[in-house]
């Protein structure tokens, strides 16, 4: 397992727990099925941009300068983090 994406998982969850708060958050960690591909907090939320914050706190920039294209460093990371989430949620805030 990737560390740095285990720690970008680790902070999208603590980003996502403080948007849309704890109650609402362990409802979607437990009710989020780890093979789909949908995150259930976009009912809450637009995780799409919880995860860019939590991969640019990283020092993973979203998109290289001058492009509108999303780079493959940043792709790499929301999707590895992503997949640590969907199998870790409910276990990665305890």
């Amino acid at each position: 397992m990737n560390k740095q994406y285990h720690s970008i998982a680790y902070a999208f969850a603590e980003l996502l727990a403080e948007e849309i708060g704890k109650e609402n958050y362990r409802i979607v960690v437990n009710r989020n099925d780890p093979k789909s591909s949908v995150c259930l907090s976009h009912d809450y939320c637009d995780a799409n941009m919880v995860m860019e914050a939590a991969v640019n706190s990283h020092g993973i920039e979203s998109h290289r300068m001058f492009s509108p294209c999303i780079s493959d460093e940043y792709m790499a990371a929301h999707n590895g983090a992503w997949s640590i989430f969907k199998q870790l949620g409910p276990d990665l805030l305890g």
